[in-house]
């Protein structure tokens, strides 16, 4: 059994003994004025531990990266090139590489290149030599997509890496009767070789059917279509690596119950890998079987109980259960917690509001006005949450819904999709950046 520890007004974080699962647990505020009635947000937040991803199958990344003249253009005025999104995105998912990963960088434009031969990230050097060389890439001339593709399929793949090509390009071949029958070619060659391809088509022009045919030929891989943005490119790409890894912890379920009878659950939500409200038993439990826990996002909860009669000192809020195992040892684990709450007589005593916890209460509210239509509130919120290129996005949709003919069933969908990628998004950089974070 653990309990919620911290000095002071700080969070506490609990960290299992077994090490297979990280969990922390914070408070909205951990001292809270004891007035009638009073709720408390709990964000719990569940990760494997560095122990459990060092167990499963290292990966091997190749990135293709078109470099012609017409990736220096942006997808919207005043935006940065479709070149600079794409360079970024491939830096963050470089975060989310370990040292026993391997990477590839070419790029092409009237020809290919080869900027970083297959490399393993051994160490930090390894890691920079990398970033750096996609810090300097640069667009010119023309479109040859094969040129770049053949490159990265040229070196062997090692036994036990799981192998990706990741694809990127805005543009049509500028000599289809060699670059077409070229790339059916290289995707039978990537088919035979199992390595899956991912293809994103940056910008709107470029020949759509033809990259969804070449993924689709190759086997095993995927294609986006009008990737617009840099959230949204490294959040589809996080996805696609922790499917590629698998994940680290299956047959996951958390479990939560009211520590006392007086004690009311009015909110569960979980919130990755997908936004989505949990049923609430009788007011007092609830039960999320999720199933599976990635290497990249975890699984993250919100949860908030109320309490009518609170009087000052410490009070048991949740009980909280834990239960999964190690998907390549088949090792089990099950843990409890509970998570109590100092309740005071006076305001001033209040500890301030956690701030990873006020920024997931914006995340939840920026996306339900986004799914509601109602763009100019989502985009008010996330600017204040501090996530400017989702707020820049709706605002856009908003002025777009106000447009004679809008679409209001395409904006939608391209609304929800942003609010997912935005939620990916903060949970994978909150996850990197965190301290202690592994």
């Amino acid at each position: 059994m653990h309990r919620l520890t911290g000095g002071g007004h700080m969070s506490g974080i609990v960290l299992f003994p077994d090490a297979l699962l990280k969990v922390a647990i914070r408070l909205g505020r951990t001292h809270v004025l004891a007035a009638a009635p009073t709720r408390v947000q709990i964000l719990v937040e569940t990760r494997p531990s560095a122990a459990s991803k060092q167990m499963t199958a290292a990966t091997d990344l190749r990135f293709v990266v078109d470099v012609s003249g017409s990736m220096a253009g942006s997808t919207r005025p005043g935006e940065a090139s479709k070149l600079e999104v794409v360079k970024r995105a491939i830096l963050g998912l470089l975060e989310s590489l370990n040292t026993r990963d391997h990477v590839l960088l070419s790029v092409f434009s009237t020809q290919g290149k080869l900027i970083v031969p297959l490399t393993r990230l051994v160490n930090d050097s390894a890691k920079k030599r990398i970033y750096d060389a996609v810090q300097e890439l640069q667009p010119d001339a023309s479109t040859n997509i094969s040129a770049g593709l053949e490159l990265a399929l040229t070196p062997a793949v090692a036994t036990d890496v799981l192998p990706r090509v990741i694809l990127f390009t805005d543009g049509q071949s500028s000599d289809p009767t060699t670059d077409h029958p070229r790339l059916d070619q290289l995707a039978d060659l990537a088919r035979t070789q199992l390595i899956p391809l991912s293809i994103y088509g940056t910008g709107s022009d470029y020949n759509w059917s033809l990259l969804l045919q070449t993924a689709a030929r190759a086997g095993g891989g995927s294609f986006l279509k009008h990737v617009m943005d840099v959230q949204t490119l490294e959040g589809h790409m996080i996805a696609e690596l922790a499917f590629l890894r698998g994940t680290a912890i299956d047959r996951f379920q958390i479990e939560g119950r009211v520590a006392s009878a007086d004690i009311a659950l009015v909110g569960a939500t979980a919130l990755m890998p997908q936004i989505r409200n949990l049923e609430l038993r009788n007011r007092n439990s609830f039960i999320d079987l999720t199933g599976a826990v990635d290497l990249h996002r975890g699984a993250q909860y919100l949860l908030e109980v109320e309490v009518p009669r609170p009087v000052p000192g410490e009070t048991e809020l949740l009980h909280l259960r834990f239960r999964g195992r190690n998907r390549t040892t088949g090792q089990r684990f099950e843990h409890t917690a509970h998570v109590p709450v100092t309740f005071v007589s006076q305001a001033s005593q209040q500890s301030p509001v956690d701030e990873q916890v006020r920024k997931v209460l914006i995340l939840l509210a920026a996306a339900k006005q986004a799914e509601a239509g109602v763009y100019d509130r989502a985009a008010n919120l996330y600017r204040r949450g501090g996530d400017g290129a989702t707020a820049t996005v709706m605002e856009g949709l908003h002025a777009a819904s106000q447009r004679p003919g809008a679409d209001a069933v395409d904006l939608g969908r391209e609304a929800t999709t942003h609010a997912y990628g935005a939620a990916t998004e903060f949970f994978t950089q909150v996850h990197k950046y965190q301290k202690g974070g592994s």
